[in-house]
């Protein structure tokens, strides 16, 4: 048997509608280790409790990389006693991204410049042309704490977050 370190764990719709099925994903070897239905913490449970899933040891398993559920945050640290959580960069990605545009929206009301702006906010600093850096750079320093294009977010993304006390 082969001994399972590092994981992914996402949850996606099985068909139309709100039935969730849970991928377990070995990282190193790149291959689906085990689905179940539903996407709460029994998930783990259901994992931790099939031996074919990861060669009898659930406790080999160091690195469990999933996405913001607290159901999975919960269910990872109560069946997999030696893992670190890393979360998924999509995930962070889109909190940061909808950070950044509810503070536009609320300076767009004040402050007409801000208007059609979404998508400067969103793109990479570097790509952004002399006429768009002017614009961002003239708004306010509330919506340029905000902005997280590229500049002071990602090196947090690449750093194990660790799981709740």
């Amino acid at each position: 048997m082969f001994e399972i370190q590092a994981i992914g764990v996402d949850e996606t719709s099985s068909r139309h509608g709100h039935d969730h099925i849970a991928l377990f994903v070995d990282f190193r070897k790149k291959r689906l280790l085990f689905t179940t239905p539903s996407k709460d913490a029994q998930t783990f449970a259901r994992f931790a409790r099939d031996p074919q899933a990861h060669s009898d040891s659930a406790e080999a398993i160091t690195e469990v990389r999933l996405d913001l559920s607290p159901a999975f945050q919960k269910g990872a640290a109560e069946h997999l006693p030696n893992d670190q959580f890393t979360f998924e960069r999509f995930h962070l990605v889109k909190l940061v991204n909808e950070a950044v545009d509810a503070v536009r929206k609320g300076e767009a009301q004040s402050q007409p410049s801000f208007k059609k702006t979404r998508w400067l906010w969103l793109k990479n600093p570097s790509k952004l042309t002399a006429k768009q850096s002017k614009k961002i750079r003239g708004s306010n320093q509330r919506a340029n704490h905000a902005d997280s294009s590229g500049l002071s977010v990602p090196p947090y993304f690449s750093r194990n977050l660790r799981k709740p006390a």
